[in-house]
């Protein structure tokens, strides 16, 4: 279990440190940043949201919906 958590942990830095441009970005975004799997930031980017580290917001762009992280 303790191997997990560290590698759980690792990848949340790793998430976090895709912010660090300060631009919005979609889990899909995060995912080709990171090179972690969709549903490896989908959990973690969910967490985090829940945790207050990082916030949704929504918004329309060109007509298909999305939901970047800021």
């Amino acid at each position: 279990m303790a191997f997990s958590s560290m590698v759980k942990d690792i990848n949340r830095k790793i998430i976090l440190e895709s912010f660090w441009d300060f631009s919005r970005n979609t889990k899909q975004d995060i995912t080709k940043k990171t090179e972690l799997s969709f549903p490896t930031v989908s959990k973690l980017v969910d967490e985090l949201n829940e945790q207050d580290i990082i916030h949704t917001v929504s918004y329309t762009h060109l007509t298909l919906p999305t939901t970047p992280y800021v």
